[in-house]
């Protein structure tokens, strides 16, 4: 009985401690603090050609310094409901997303073919 009690609050107390302390871990068991600490802060040199922002998942714009997860689900689901993005200033039309975030999105992202957008089509 009392190895049952001591297993029972060992496991109580390990999940107070995840509890209290935040720890999720998500994105295939990598805990979410150590995801954050991994951003992309400039592009990456392997990456030069970029990533079409047409294809990245909301984990790719994780990647990028500044944008969370709300602001990730965001850029995907107007992705959708414009049918992909024509331009980068598109991302604009996203509520999160203002000048300095574009351009740090830029800096990472790319799209295949990037239609003109001055009205003259």
């Amino acid at each position: 009985m009392r190895k049952i009690l001591i297993a029972v609050s060992v496991c109580f107390i390990a999940y107070i401690l995840t509890y209290f302390c935040g720890f999720k871990i998500i994105n295939d068991g990598i805990p979410y603090e150590k995801q954050l600490t991994e951003r992309i802060k400039e592009p990456d040199l392997g990456t030069a050609a970029g990533i079409d922002i047409n294809k990245a998942t909301k984990w790719d714009f994780l990647k990028v310094y500044s944008v969370g997860e709300t602001v990730a689900e965001r850029i995907v689901e107007y992705r959708e409901k414009l049918g992909g993005f024509r331009g980068m200033a598109d991302l604009l039309g996203v509520e999160g997303i203002g000048e300095k975030r574009l351009e740090r999105i830029r800096r990472i992202f790319k799209i295949e073919k990037e239609e003109k957008q001055d009205g003259n089509n």
